[in-house]
């Protein structure tokens, strides 16, 4: 790949990854209350459903897979309605735990626990194929090998991916972080539950759009 559109292809994701959205609040909560550990857990699992939607989004641009609208906005509101649990559990054990002091029950547990759920949240808003599908053709025109390439494309993006999401984890691991755990936990189980709730407004409308 020539050393520009790599860089064009590099400078791209690095602003799209690391834009805060479901996965970041996720994982910032996790780090929080879970620890490093399982935060790497959950991230290796939301870089395990990144790769599904990217070879989901390849058998789009191929003409194999086609993405009916109805369809897409159905599985994004299952989607939202996964978030929405994950982030409601997650409050009503910020409450349990400040009333009573005990370790919150409302985060992954386990070490599938972590990693399955990091894989939900990935692949909760299946609008990101279209966004995959978008996105490689502009880096995989006139490549010798298109299949070599988009794998190339998806190492990239997981290698930033974690990478990104490995300064999120560290920040929520500093001494002066941890201090305001209880209050940053909040903040991200909000974040989590209300970026949940316009995405499920957003498949409502493609589903029963207004007039």
């Amino acid at each position: 790949m020539p050393a520009a559109l790599l860089l064009s292809y590099v400078l791209s994701i690095v602003l799209l990854i690391a834009t805060p959205g479901p996965v970041v609040a996720y994982i910032t909560q996790v780090a929080l209350q879970q620890g490093r550990g399982m935060a790497w857990r959950t991230a290796l699992g939301t870089s395990s459903g990144a790769l599904v939607l990217m070879a989901l989004a390849a058998l789009v641009v191929g003409g194999v897979l086609v993405l009916h609208p109805q369809a897409l906005a159905w599985l994004g509101l299952a989607g939202s309605g996964f978030l929405i649990v994950l982030a409601v559990g997650g409050l009503r054990a910020w409450g349990a735990a400040g009333r009573h002091s005990t370790t919150s029950a409302g985060a992954p547990t386990g070490r599938q626990g972590g990693w399955r759920r990091g894989f939900g949240v990935a692949v909760a808003n299946p609008k990101d194929i279209l966004f995959f599908a978008a996105l490689f053709p502009q880096f995989l025109h006139a490549a010798a090998n298109p299949l070599a390439r988009l794998g190339l494309l998806a190492a990239i993006w997981v290698g930033l991916d974690l990478l990104i999401l490995a300064g999120y984890i560290a920040a929520a691991q500093h001494p002066r972080v941890q201090r305001h755990q209880r209050v940053l936990t909040l903040w991200s189980l909000l974040a989590l539950l209300a970026m949940a709730l316009l995405a499920a407004a957003w498949s409502l409308q493609a589903l029963w759009p207004q007039g």
